[in-house]
């Protein structure tokens, strides 16, 4: 009798936004569901714990509700593989904001293992299920289906407060899909409906605030927005809940936003800030890290720095060589490589150089790779080593151009012609 009577109080409560109060009412609940052996109000009222402990900032708390939800999920017969794959989802989601990347993947592909194929109605716990379940489908790469299953659980969640942070997810979840297919307008649109949710009922420091602001910002960087982005991902910096992963994310994204206002110092400050939080905590992460030395060595050559330039870009090729096969890899790998070469040609290490476009040569087609060759010939004619340069001049179908003096950088503030 009192379980249910403590688990309804809760609801009045959480209705009105009194989180710890509701709590306490449903650790009642949770007792009285155990000792009695009534499974499916104890995963409910425990995914309801779990879900105000992350609006209070409480992840490992929230976390550990989830691990003992999943274990009361085992004794609900047929539904329980249905629900236990909601609560994996839900500890991916966890996972993946603390940035533990690998162990979120692994419960959102478990998760999308047990997740039964037809879901019927949308409200309620299942509106929990479709968010958790969309969330899932969209570390997958499932991006249609992770939209519907979000804006389903967004419609059956109507007047359930202690969904706000499932809802906060669906929000930003569907935000991020039209960022990828380059709906910025409509990304905005729901990273705004995200803040108005929020406003008034989460702390300020809350860490929802940090993330939103973070990804944001990105969405203004994609639609040349800078000033706009600069001032959300000042914002998220300035979060006291900030996590490392998104001060990682927000000082990169400072970096990109001040790269293209064209202030290269400022640009460097945060780049640099970035890599120590990466290199600090995520070092395993060598494509993040790749791209934000690719930054940072424009940044320097910005500035005129051709040294400082030349040893971003080595340590982006060192990161990027690491990385498994993917197409951003492929792409920073070959722009940090030809940057690397061309700070090597400016400052006449011609065998370096040479190194270089070799090294580049493999991942080349059409018009690039006919330019690397002209680059080669050039190399090895500083070089003296005609034969070589025969060979390059007449693989790139260039006209032999010749200097009577090397290419020279006669103004230390110029930027190179790699940019």
């Amino acid at each position: 009798v009192w379980a249910p009577r403590a688990d309804a109080v809760a609801r009045a409560l959480l209705a009105e936004h009194q989180y710890a109060a509701a709590y306490d009412y449903l650790k009642t609940a949770v007792d009285g569901y155990e000792k009695e052996s009534m499974a499916a109000e104890l995963v409910k009222a425990l995914q309801t714990m779990s879900s105000i402990d992350q609006i209070l900032n409480r992840n490992d708390q929230a976390n550990a509700l989830l691990q003992r939800a999943v274990e009361a999920s085992a004794r609900l017969g047929s539904d329980s593989l249905a629900v236990k794959s909601r609560l994996l989802a839900a500890q991916g989601r966890l996972a993946r904001a603390a940035g533990h990347i690998p162990e979120s993947r692994a419960y959102f592909k478990e998760a999308l293992v047990l997740f039964p194929q037809e879901q019927e109605k949308t409200t309620g716990d299942l509106a929990l299920a479709s968010i958790s379940m969309g969330e899932a489908m969209l570390e997958a790469g499932r991006k249609e289906e992770a939209r519907e299953l979000f804006l389903k659980g967004l419609t059956g969640s109507e007047n359930a407060s202690y969904l706000l942070n499932d809802c906060l997810n669906a929000l930003r979840g569907l935000a991020r899909i039209s960022t990828e297919q380059g709906n910025y307008e409509e990304a905005l649109a729901y990273l705004h409906q995200a803040e108005g949710a929020a406003r008034g009922v989460l702390p300020a420091d809350h860490a929802f605030w940090a993330g939103l602001y973070d990804q944001r910002g990105w969405v203004n960087i994609m639609r040349k927005a800078a000033p706009e982005a600069r001032a959300d991902f000042l914002k998220a910096v300035s979060n006291a809940a900030v996590s490392p992963m998104i001060a990682a994310q927000s000082r990169e994204g400072l970096g990109k936003a001040w790269l293209d206002a064209g202030e290269g110092a400022k640009a460097r400050e945060n780049l640099r800030q970035s890599i120590q939080v990466r290199e600090s905590n995520f070092s395993s992460d060598t494509l993040s890290l790749g791209r934000v030395y690719h930054s940072l060595g424009i940044a320097s050559d910005m500035e005129g720095d051709r040294e400082g330039a030349l040893q971003a870009y080595s340590r982006a090729v060192d990161a990027l060589l690491k990385c498994g096969d993917g197409p951003e890899r492929k792409n920073l790998l070959v722009q940090s490589y030809l940057c690397k070469a061309y700070a090597l040609c400016d400052g006449e290490q011609w065998q370096e150089a040479v190194d270089a476009f070799e090294a580049v040569l493999p991942l080349l087609e059409g018009e690039q790779r006919s330019e690397n060759y002209k680059q080669l010939g050039r190399c090895y004619d500083e070089l003296g080593m005609t034969a070589k340069a025969d060979e390059c001049w007449k693989e790139s179908g260039f006209p032999r151009v010749r200097r009577s003096s090397p290419v020279r950088r006669t103004d230390g503030g110029r930027i190179s012609s790699r940019r």
